[in-house]
């Protein structure tokens, strides 16, 4: 996990959470630094944590920088409602033409699962699709480097079917298909 900006309680925050979670190494980078490194390197993050000041910009570095990339973010709130949302524009141009890349908006919908609603089974479920549907070549035409892609509509089928093949939380499985 790479935490990015903040202030020393945020420091101690962040190494506090890791602590309680086995197997958890925490990367501290600045705001600027982590820029450099999601434009140029961003193979080496998984998971960003930051203030939510900072959480914008850097997920919209991430998500347009250099080639096409799904990110899903989420500002995560102690008292209020949290939100969740994809990283990228609202692609105005080609609403409704079914070229659409749904992986980002799936992904923040499994951080929602996951860190919002606490059914971390379902989240690893829905993300274990997207990224079986990704790996097996079913690519949006933002993806693809040669040839036309899939649709949105055809993207989404096989995330589909391929829930029952990423199944982490049996109970999660029968109330979303019943």
């Amino acid at each position: 996990m790479t935490s990015v900006g903040g202030d020393p309680h945020w420091s101690w925050v962040i190494g506090a959470e890791a602590a309680r979670h086995d197997g958890v190494l925490v990367e501290e980078l600045s705001v600027g630094t982590a820029v450099q490194g999601l434009a140029f390197e961003p193979d080496r993050f998984d998971v960003v944590v930051t203030p939510a000041s900072f959480a914008e910009a850097l997920a919209s570095v991430a998500a347009q920088v250099r080639a096409p990339r799904v990110v899903g973010s989420g500002r995560l709130a102690r008292t209020a409602p949290s939100v969740f949302a994809p990283a990228h524009d609202a692609a105005e141009e080609i609403a409704g033409q079914g070229v659409a890349n749904p992986a980002s908006m799936l992904f923040a919908t499994a951080l929602m699962l996951g860190e919002g609603l606490g059914e971390r089974g379902a989240a690893e479920t829905l993300t274990g699709a997207v990224l079986t549907a990704c790996s097996n070549g079913t690519l949006t035409p933002d993806m693809v480097t040669s040839g036309i892609g899939v649709t949105t509509r055809e993207f989404a089928n096989v995330v589909l079917a391929e829930l029952p093949n990423s199944l982490t939380n049996a109970e999660f499985y029968r109330e979303a298909v019943a």
